[in-house]
C-alpha cells in the first residue's frame, strides 16, 4: 500500500440523528492521536443530510422537525453519486477505513461505501464498529460482504489501537480481541471480546474539533449542544435489553474527571447544552450528587439533559443539586403502565410509586419525559387499559411521553430464553438482525397509546431540538 497522509479515516455514516454530533468518532479521535496516530474524520452523515435538504428531499423547513423526517428516511434510498464523489474525495486520505455504525439505518450505506472503496482502491482495508455490532452481527455481515475487512464488537478503543499497532497486515488479524476478521484464504475468524476499560477516566477528552459543529440543527438555531460520557452500562436488569451483555458491569467515571472534560469543552466550543449518553444518570446517587456539587461550586453556565431510573431514593434535596448543577431534562423509561408487563420485563420498578418521583422532579424543575413499549409480547387489552390510566390519571405530572414498539434485541434475556416470553426466533435478516414473530400475537397498541396517552400531558417547558434520546 502507498504511505498516505493519515493512518486511519474514520467516519460518521447517514442515517443518524443530526441535531447535534454523535460523541464515538471524536473520543476515538482523541484516543488514536495520542498514541501518535495521525486521524481523519469524515461526517458523511451531516454531508449527506446538506446534500439531501439542498435537493429538496422531503426534509421541509422547521429545524425541529428536520431531524425526525431524516431519521424517518430511507437509508437504501440515498444517491449513488453522493456516494461515489463522498469516496472520491476521502480516498486520497488514508488507505484504512473505519466506519462508526451506531444504528441499522446507517449500515446499508457504510456496506455501499465500503464496496465503491474497493473498487477505486483493492488494497484499502475497510473496518466497520459502532453499538449496531455483536458477535452474531459481525459474523453476519462480514459473510455477506466481501468488500468489509473487519468488524470492531464491544468497546472499540483498544481494539482499533491493536489493529493500527499491527500495520494493517491481514494475516495479524486473526489474534485482535474484539474482532471478526476476514483472512487471506476468505475464511472468518470470530475472535474473544476484548476486556473492557477498567478505568474510564484514563480515557481522553472527545474532540469535536474535527466535526462541522456549525451545521448541525441545534448550533444553526444558537443552541450548543454537545454529548458527553459520564458512565457505561447500566445496573438494571430489564429483560428486552442488551446493554449489560454488550457493556459489562456498570462503570461510572469520577465526578472531577468529569468536571474537568466540561470546562474543556464549554471553554473550548462554548457548549451551552450537555447531553449525557449514558444509559442512566443515577446509578451511582453518591458520585451523581458529588458531581452536582462540584458543578455548583465551579459556577458553570451550561445546562444539561440526562437518562435516569425511576427511583424513590432520589431525594429533594439531590433533586434540588441537580437543578443548580444545570439540569433541566430528565428521561425516564417507564414503558408500561401495567404491573405484569413490567414484571415481565423485570424493570425493577412499582408504577405506584412513579407519580410521586415525577412530581418531585418537576417540582425542582425539571422537566419529565418518558419512554414507553409499544406491543410488548403477550401484553393484552387489560394491559393497555392499565397504561391508559396511568396517563389519564398522572399524565399532568410528564412533560413528555415517546412511544417505541418493541424490537427484539440480540443477546437480551428475551433473545436467549425467547420460550418464556412469548416469542419465536425465525433467524437472522440481511444486516444480522433477528427474526422473530409473537406466541401468541399481542394486543396491538401502538397507535391507541399514541393517540390517546399525549393527550394527558404537559407541553414540553424548554426548547425541544437539544433533547435527543441518542
Amino acid at each position: 500500500m502507498s504511505p498516505m497522509s493519515h493512518d486511519i479515516l474514520l467516519c460518521n455514516p447517514p442515517v443518524g440523528q443530526v441535531n447535534y454530533p454523535y460523541i464515538a468518532i471524536p473520543l476515538l479521535k482523541s484516543l488514536l492521536q495520542r498514541s501518535g496516530y495521525r486521524v481523519a474524520v469524515s461526517d458523511a452523515n451531516i454531508k449527506y443530510f446538506n446534500y439531501a435538504r439542498a435537493r429538496g428531499e422531503g426534509l421541509g423547513k422547521e429545524a425541529n422537525r428536520l431531524n425526525s423526517a431524516y431519521l424517518s428516511s430511507n437509508p437504501s434510498g440515498i444517491d449513488p453519486g453522493f456516494t461515489r464523489d463522498w469516496v472520491r474525495a476521502i480516498l486520497p486520505l488514508s488507505s484504512v477505513f473505519g466506519f462508526s455504525v451506531v444504528s441499522p439505518q446507517s449500515l446499508p450505506w457504510s456496506i455501499s461505501a465500503a464496496s465503491e472503496i474497493k473498487q477505486q482502491n483493492p488494497e484499502a482495508m475497510v473496518v466497520l464498529g459502532g453499538a449496531f455490532f455483536d458477535t452474531v452481527s459481525a459474523h453476519h455481515v462480514l459473510s455477506k460482504n466481501s468488500s468489509i475487512d473487519a468488524v470492531v464488537f464491544g468497546e472499540g478503543e483498544a481494539t482499533l489501537l491493536e489493529i493500527l499497532s499491527r500495520n494493517v497486515q491481514r494475516k495479524h488479524l486473526a489474534r485482535v480481541q474484539g474482532l471478526a476478521a476476514r483472512s487471506w484464504d476468505g475464511s472468518i475468524n470470530v475472535n474473544p471480546k476484548h476486556e473492557f476499560v477498567k478505568d474510564l477516566d484514563a480515557l481522553p477528552f472527545a474532540d469535536f474539533s474535527c466535526l462541522p459543529l456549525g451545521d448541525y440543527l441545534n448550533w444553526r438555531t444558537g443552541l450548543r449542544v454537545l454529548p458527553i460520557l459520564g458512565s457505561r452500562s447500566c445496573i438494571g436488569k430489564c429483560s428486552f435489553c442488551s446493554e449489560k451483555a454488550r457493556w459489562g458491569r456498570y462503570r461510572p467515571r469520577t465526578p472531577g474527571n468529569i468536571l474537568s472534560e466540561i470546562e474543556y469543552q464549554v471553554k473550548k466550543h462554548r457548549v451551552e447544552m450537555l447531553r449525557f449518553n449514558d444509559s442512566l444518570i443515577n446509578g451511582d446517587q453518591a458520585r451523581l450528587e458529588h458531581l452536582c456539587e462540584l458543578m455548583i461550586e465551579a459556577r458553570l453556565k451550561v445546562e444539561w439533559v440526562g437518562n435516569a431510573r425511576v427511583s424513590r431514593r432520589m431525594s429533594d434535596r439531590l433533586l434540588q443539586k441537580m437543578f443548580q448543577a444545570g439540569c433541566r431534562v430528565l428521561w425516564f423509561g417507564v414503558e408500561s403502565g401495567s404491573p405484569k408487563i413490567l414484571e415481565n420485563m423485570k424493570k425493577g420498578i412499582d408504577i405506584k410509586e412513579v407519580p410521586e418521583v415525577f412530581q418531585r422532579v418537576r417540582k425542582a424543575g425539571i422537566s419529565v419525559l418518558t419512554f414507553w413499549i409499544t406491543n410488548f409480547p403477550m401484553e393484552q387489552m387489560e394491559d393497555t387499559r392499565h397504561t391508559l390510566d396511568f396517563f389519564r390519571n398522572h399524565g399532568r405530572h410528564i412533560d413528555f411521553a415517546h412511544f417505541s414498539e418493541f424490537h427484539l434485541h440480540k443477546q437480551s434475556e428475551m433473545y436467549n430464553h425467547p420460550d418464556q416470553f412469548g416469542i419465536s426466533i425465525q433467524g437472522l435478516n440481511e444486516i444480522g438482525n433477528p427474526l422473530w414473530r409473537y406466541c401468541p400475537e399481542p394486543f396491538r397498541n401502538d397507535e391507541i397509546l399514541k393517540s390517546v396517552a399525549p393527550m394527558y400531558t404537559n407541553q414540553p417547558r424548554l426548547p425541544w431540538d437539544f433533547v435527543g434520546m441518542m
